[in-house]
This record gives structure tokens, C-alpha cells and sequence, in this order.
């Protein structure tokens, strides 16, 4: 009889753990798309060279702005990037040299800087450059 009940019990923890696990998963799940969907992508516009030579050229890189952070994502991590951030008026508010390992995802606060139009420099030691612009 108390094998019975241990059975039971265990039954009963097993499945409250596994509801718990499905609960937690989708509440995680739907603020990873809320997050995403709440990046405003904005267009880059340069000449940034591509390992992958196509006849159409693409840019492999996309940036995007949520108000708060800049997220730069980078298909073909292959080389330094210098990022560098200007106000309006063309000074400079951030900028940083990123080493091309730390170049498929990167992520600048700018939830500091006052509200506005500001232009985002993306350059390499290749000549490469793109540059787009995006309000706060």
C-alpha cells in the first residue's frame, strides 16, 4: 500500500514539473518574439564586400533599433568593424572597434543618448563602409 502511494505521489510531482515546464516555455517563447518584433530595422547603404561573391551584391549585415540598443547582426563575421555613432550635427556620441570574433551579434546601449536622428558608421580596414541613419 505505501508503494502504492509513493507511486502516486511521485506521478503527481511528475506531471505538476512538466506543466510547469510548458507554462514556463511559452511565457519565455512569447517575450522572445515580443522583443524581436519590437526591432525597428533600418537600411544600410554602402559597399561592404561579401566572401561569397554573387552577381547581385548584398550587404551582410542588418541593423536594427529598438529605442533603447542598437543590434548589428553580421552574416559573414570576417574581419574588425569599426562602429562609430553621430549625433545630427555629425559629432561623434560612441564608437568602438569590435575584433571580427565578436562580429555576428553586437549590441550598443544608446538609451543615454537625448532623443533624436543619429547615423550609424560601420567601417572595416578593407575600405568597406555602410552607414544608415535612426531616431531615438
Amino acid at each position: 500500500m505505501e508503494r502504492k502511494k509513493n507511486v502516486k505521489n511521485f506521478s503527481v510531482r511528475l506531471i505538476v514539473c512538466i506543466m510547469l515546464g510548458i507554462w514556463s516555455q511559452t511565457i519565455f517563447s512569447s517575450e522572445v518574439r515580443s522583443e524581436e518584433s519590437s526591432l525597428e530595422e533600418f537600411t544600410l547603404d554602402g559597399r561592404w564586400s561579401n566572401i561569397e561573391r554573387s552577381l547581385i551584391p548584398t550587404i551582410p549585415i542588418k541593423a536594427y533599433t529598438d529605442g533603447y540598443s542598437v543590434t548589428i547582426k553580421n552574416q559573414s563575421p570576417n574581419c574588425d568593424i569599426t562602429i562609430r555613432i553621430l549625433s545630427e550635427i555629425g559629432t561623434v556620441v560612441f564608437q568602438e572597434e569590435v575584433p571580427a570574433a565578436e562580429t555576428a551579434y553586437m549590441l550598443i546601449p544608446v538609451d543615454s543618448l537625448p532623443h533624436g536622428t543619429y547615423i550609424l558608421e560601420l567601417t572595416n580596414t578593407y575600405g568597406d563602409f555602410l552607414q544608415g541613419i535612426f531616431n531615438l
